[in-house]
C-alpha cells in the first residue's frame, strides 16, 4: 500500500503476533510502523496513544475479518474504523469463510458504512474483498 501512496504518506500496521510484526519491521520502509494488538480494539500509534478521531485515510485489512473474526469482533471492528477514519476515507476488508461477503455488508451497513463496490484481489482468490466509505460522506 506504501508504495502507491502519496509521498509523505505513513503506514500504521496491526498484527497480534509479534513474528509477523518483526518480519514486517525488517522488510517495509521506515515510513511504516507497528502496532502489536487486535484490530477489533481501540487504534492506538506505537507508544500506546489512542489514534484521534478522522485520522486514517485508508483501512485495509486482508486474511483476518471474514477468517478469524466472528460477528461481535467484526461490528468492534467498524465502531472502531468508523471513529478513526477520515469522512473521505476508504475500508476495504475481507469476506471468508466465517464472515461471509453478505454477512460483512450487513454488519458494517448497521454501522454506518456504505459498499460500494467488491472484488477479488487477484484472479485466482476464493473470496472477495469489500470496499465501503461512511454513509454519511
Amino acid at each position: 500500500l506504501l508504495q502507491h501512496a502519496p509521498q509523505g504518506s505513513s503506514l500504521l500496521g496491526y498484527d497480534v503476533c509479534e513474528k509477523r510484526l518483526a518480519s514486517a519491521r525488517r522488510r517495509i520502509p521506515s515510513a511504516a510502523q507497528f502496532v502489536r494488538q487486535a484490530i477489533d480494539s481501540t487504534y492506538c500509534d506505537p507508544e500506546g496513544r489512542e489514534l484521534p478521531d478522522a485520522s486514517i485515510d485508508i483501512v485495509h485489512s486482508a486474511g483476518v475479518v471474514g477468517h478469524h473474526l466472528d460477528a461481535p469482533a467484526v461490528r468492534r471492528l467498524a465502531r472502531e474504523i468508523r471513529r478513526t477514519l477520515a469522512r473521505d476515507g476508504l475500508v476495504i476488508l475481507d469476506a471468508g469463510p466465517r464472515i461471509s461477503a453478505r454477512a460483512l455488508r450487513e454488519l458494517l451497513n448497521a454501522e454506518g458504512f456504505r459498499c460500494v463496490r467488491e472484488l477479488r484481489a487477484h484472479p485466482f482468490a476464493r473470496r472477495a474483498a469489500a470496499c465501503f466509505v461512511l454513509a454519511s460522506a
